[in-house]
């Protein structure tokens, strides 16, 4: 089968889509080993814990080869990436400031 037609996708005005299920996968294992490292250490607690900064980079392409029928060859190239996720504490809220343009700012703990 290809990709099926879903209601979801009428959101975005389309009929078919789909879900990263492999990354949604890999970003979950990535906040349970947060959760678990955040265990380990005396001063953090992971209810405590903001996602502040994610970023996902193209590493260097693996490039192999596999054998076919007939004596041919061809590439067998796998396209890894870099996954960086960063945790801090919760910020403490901020109150307005006085005057019409008070700006929204976060406070680092």
């Amino acid at each position: 089968g290809g990709v099926g037609r879903h209601a979801q996708c009428k959101e975005h005005k389309w009929s078919q889509g789909r879900w990263p299920e492999k990354s949604a996968k890999l970003i979950l294992s990535l906040l349970a080993n947060i959760e678990g490292n955040s265990s380990a250490m005396e001063d953090v607690e992971a209810e405590n814990l903001v996602v502040s900064h994610i970023q996902v980079c193209a590493a260097a392409r693996g490039r192999r080869r596999t054998y076919r029928a007939h004596g041919r060859i061809s590439r067998f190239a796998s396209n890894p990436c870099h996954v960086e996720l960063i945790c801090q504490h919760r910020a403490a809220p901020v109150a307005k400031g006085e005057g019409k343009k008070a700006k929204k700012t976060l406070a680092t703990a």
